[in-house]
């Protein structure tokens, strides 16, 4: 599976203004203003931690790539020796 970093957190700007215009309406009566500010706070720092996010991982994709090939390679070489 290939992570496409291009596509990570790709509707935020639609969630965003979602959320922005949900605020107007009656049903943000509903909710309590700190659920509301929490929600929004979340909301703002998203897009800065996405790009973070797609680093660390990719990171965690190539390290566990690396792995298996060492994995592989290891014992490809001792069936080789025991033959």
């Amino acid at each position: 599976m290939e992570f496409l970093p291009q596509a990570f957190f790709v509707k935020l700007p639609e969630v965003q203004a979602e959320f922005t215009a949900s605020l107007n309406s009656s049903a943000a009566n509903e909710v309590p203003s700190e659920q509301l500010d929490s929600m929004a706070r979340r909301l703002s720092t998203v897009g800065s931690l996405a790009s973070r996010r797609a680093i660390k991982l990719k990171f965690l994709e190539h390290k566990v790539r690396t792995r298996d090939f060492r994995e592989t390679h290891t014992q490809t070489n001792l069936k080789d020796c025991l033959t």
